[in-house]
C-alpha cells in the first residue's frame, strides 16, 4: 500500500532525504521520552513513602509481575516481548490488564507504583 506523503513532486534524492530525516526525527524522540522517563523515576525512586505498600485489590499474575518490572526498569514492549518471548500484542494486553489492576494511567504510574510497592528495588536503569 502507497501512502500519499505530499513529496510526488519532489526529485526523488529530496523526497528520500526528506524520509530518512523524518526517521531519525522518530527515533530520536522515542530515545529522548524513554531517557525523560528514567530520569524521572531515577528521582522518584529516591523519595519512595515510609509504611507498607498499598497492594491492588487484584492480584497480579506472574507474569504481569514480570512484565510490570520490565516497564520499571524501562523496557520497550518490543524489548519485553524478545526478552519474554512472548508477541507484542500479548505484551500489550498483559501491560493494560496490569495497569489496570494497579489503576495505573500510563507506563510511568506503573513504574511508580512498581517502586511504591517494593516490586521493583533500587535505582530504575
Amino acid at each position: 500500500m502507497r501512502v500519499d506523503d505530499g513529496l510526488d513532486d519532489l526529485p526523488p534524492e529530496v523526497a528520500a532525504a526528506v524520509h530518512r530525516l523524518a526517521r531519525e526525527a522518530v527515533t530520536n524522540a522515542r530515545r529522548h521520552a524513554r531517557g525523560a522517563t528514567r530520569r524521572l523515576l531515577d528521582g522518584f525512586a529516591g523519595r519512595l513513602p515510609a509504611g507498607p505498600p498499598a497492594q491492588p485489590a487484584q492480584a497480579l499474575t506472574d507474569r504481569e509481575e514480570q512484565i510490570l518490572e520490565a516497564v520499571a526498569r524501562g523496557r520497550t514492549n518490543g524489548e519485553i516481548a524478545r526478552e519474554s518471548s512472548l508477541a507484542g500484542s500479548t505484551v500489550k494486553t498483559h501491560i493494560a490488564g496490569l495497569m489496570a489492576k494497579i489503576g495505573a494511567r500510563n507506563r510511568v504510574e506503573a513504574a511508580m507504583r512498581a517502586y511504591e510497592t517494593g516490586r521493583v528495588g533500587g535505582t530504575p536503569r
